[in-house]
């Protein structure tokens, strides 16, 4: 009985969390009506909205046993170490902004560059030639014809089996409140998967960019308080490693763009490994680490690795 009143309280804790990130991610400092309104009115041109992915209980039960004997080499440590000199704003800037350069490799379409940043000048000055590489490297977009061939197969087999195996099918591919996803556009119209893959990963680039221009000139936005309000939490509530903690951690712009990547390239790219994408972003270590849940990297490793066949 008393594991069961534990199991309940643990459970309960985290419904009330998911609850307080997404209630309390709308948090301002006091700013004029003016403000207020030209927030608004950009916040409408193109939000960030974090996907709704699906985890599948048997990926995650087969990567949780792998993360619980692994361990973080000495190099993520030091890395993490390295960089505790950033604020919290400046880790998530940085790590959001090499997400989105490495996201814009995976569609064939016209992306859009970060031109201004007064908040984040420097550090981008800093990673220039890092970054230069990045946008230098050429597009990655072989896997669109062979994850909509494998996906195609899996929707006519069992469609929720589908939306857990492959995570793009549930991008929405417009900004509506209520968008469709690429599951759902596909089911209805039967629209070539190949392009719904193209225009919802174009979706989602602009929607990034959208937040890393909010954050250049605001030195903020929705999503980051959603990871602050994290950091905040884990000082005093651990984010063990569990299924639980990383569906919390699923609801930040930097869990869910690095899943999102794992998903499209972990699995199909024959000739790109696990450590050269989380090596494409060298802050996204330090920054789980402010969440001290650098163990969630351990963890999507083996969650998509297990299905390479």
């Amino acid at each position: 009985m008393k594991g069961i009143h534990h199991h309940f309280r643990s459970s309960m804790a985290y419904t009330i969390l998911l609850a307080l990130l997404v209630s309390c991610s709308s948090y301002r400092a006091p700013e004029s009506f003016d403000d207020k309104m030209d927030r608004f009115q950009a916040k409408m041109q193109g939000q960030n909205q974090v996907p709704k992915f699906t985890i599948s209980n048997k990926s995650a039960q087969v990567a949780m046993s792998k993360t619980a004997a692994a361990r973080n080499p000495a190099s993520i440590q030091s890395n993490i170490k390295s960089e505790s000199k950033y604020s919290n704003k400046r880790l998530y800037f940085l790590s959001l902004y090499f997400e989105y350069e490495s996201m814009r490799k995976l569609t064939s379409q016209t992306t859009k560059d970060i031109k201004i940043c007064p908040h984040f000048h420097s550090g981008i000055v800093e990673n220039r030639s890092y970054l230069n590489e990045i946008q230098k490297s050429s597009s990655h977009t072989a896997w669109m014809k062979e994850l909509a061939e494998k996906a195609t197969q899996a929707i006519t087999n069992d469609g929720d089996v589908a939306l857990q195996e492959f995570p793009i099918l549930s991008l929405p591919i417009n900004n509506t409140v209520e968008s469709a996803t690429v599951y759902d556009t596909y089911q209805k119209k039967h629209d070539s998967l190949v392009k719904l893959f193209d225009d919802a990963i174009l979706l989602h680039a602009n929607n990034t960019h959208s937040e890393l221009e909010e954050l250049c000139e605001y030195g903020t936005s929705d999503n980051y308080f959603i990871y602050e309000n994290l950091v905040t939490y884990s000082q005093n509530n651990k984010l063990v490693p569990s299924q639980q903690s990383f569906e919390v951690l699923l609801r930040t712009t930097l869990v869910s763009n690095f899943f999102l990547e794992k998903a499209i390239l972990g699995q199909y790219d024959k000739g790109r490994g696990p450590a050269s994408q989380s090596g494409s972003n060298p802050y996204l270590y330090p920054g789980l680490g402010r969440l001290d849940a650098t163990w969630a990297m351990e963890y999507l490793t083996a969650y998509f690795d297990k299905n390479k066949k």
